[in-house]
């Protein structure tokens, strides 16, 4: 059900003009708005139709595109996060290198619009996030080695396109990984919340901690342990997957500069373990730093792997022939 915040109508519709045409109708489970845009038109295109979840600074709406009858996902950014010329800058820095970015395990961003009548407010329009977060997922399914093995290769290939932009998370976690159904793919990676993850990386200097954290979410997927993850065990019908998690310890490396120095050079050496996107072992590839205006142009493109390939990948050794 839906309900009118001007005139309490009840309608079976959210999103829709309210009889009164004052307001669009929004979900009666609409949540406390710190904004004040529920049932009010962004852009001329979109109805924010409940609150989801906020933080200091961003805020996610559910909300719905008439014209093409479709739901979407909105994030505002909080005005008062925005309180500095250096962090509204900062947040330029990431629609400017991000808004090119499409790479099918990344939300689809659609627009950004300002809130004429919110200082320093903005709002990004991303396709509608579906599937449910990896904690939830695992809580109710066992992954096995191929499983394993497909969900870090596009968790991988999503981060790596934005680091090959010099765009860096450096608090990523198993809540940034939602998992879906696509097709016959059962475990269909979309990253969510990176625009928050983003702005947390406020002032942070270091440039590998999201290697770090991918290395640590990796080795807990392969080995079942909580993390932060000091030494790796493996059960014995898993014992085949070490080399693959050799690649993740140096990842997870406590020492900084014994990482990879970006989410590209990672991604090859996973893929050069199976003799994917075969490049020079040896070669030295620049450093992806976020505070490095020419780091877009500096890092070698990663080329994706075609799908046949990938299935042959996500095999373990035992089966490749």
């Amino acid at each position: 059900m839906a309900v009118c915040l001007v005139c309490s109508q009840k309608s079976n519709q959210p999103g829709e003009l309210c009889a009164c045409g004052k307001a669009y109708t929004v979900l009666d489970d609409h949540g406390d708005d710190p904004l004040h845009i529920l049932g009010t038109q962004i852009a001329n295109k979109f109805i924010p139709i409940a609150v989801r979840h906020d933080t200091d600074s961003v805020i996610y709406y559910e909300a719905y595109q008439p014209s093409i009858d479709r739901p979407v996902l909105l994030i505002a950014i909080q005005s008062e996060w925005m309180n500095t010329q250096e962090k509204r800058t900062y947040f330029q820095n990431y629609i400017d290198r991000s808004a090119s970015i499409k790479q099918q395990n990344t939300l689809n961003l659609l627009e950004v619009q300002k809130l004429s009548d919110k200082k320093n407010s903005f709002v990004m329009i991303y396709e509608a996030l579906k599937g449910e977060p990896l904690p939830v997922y695992l809580s109710s399914h066992e992954l096995d080695p191929v499983a394993i093995m497909h969900i870090i290769h596009q968790i991988l290939q999503a981060v790596a396109a934005f680091h090959q932009k010099g765009v860096r998370f450096p608090s990523l976690s198993f809540s940034n990984v939602h998992i879906m159904r696509s097709g016959g793919d059962e475990v269909f990676v979309k990253l969510s919340n990176l625009v928050e993850t983003y702005l947390s990386g406020y002032g942070i200097t270091s440039s590998t901690d999201d290697v770090y954290s991918i290395g640590q979410m990796a080795l807990s997927l392969m080995t079942g342990q909580p993390m932060p993850i000091q030494q790796v065990e493996l059960s014995p019908e898993r014992a085949f997957m070490l080399p693959i998690a050799q690649i993740f310890m140096r990842a997870a490396s406590p020492i900084k500069d014994q990482r990879y120095p970006s989410c590209v050079e990672l991604l090859q050496a996973f893929e050069t373990a199976f003799d994917l996107n075969s490049h020079e072992p040896n070669a030295n590839l620049p450093n992806a730093n976020a505070h490095d205006s020419s780091s877009k142009q500096s890092v070698k493109r990663h080329t994706p792997v075609p799908l046949e390939q990938v299935i042959w990948m996500h095999r373990p050794p035992h089966l490749m022939g």
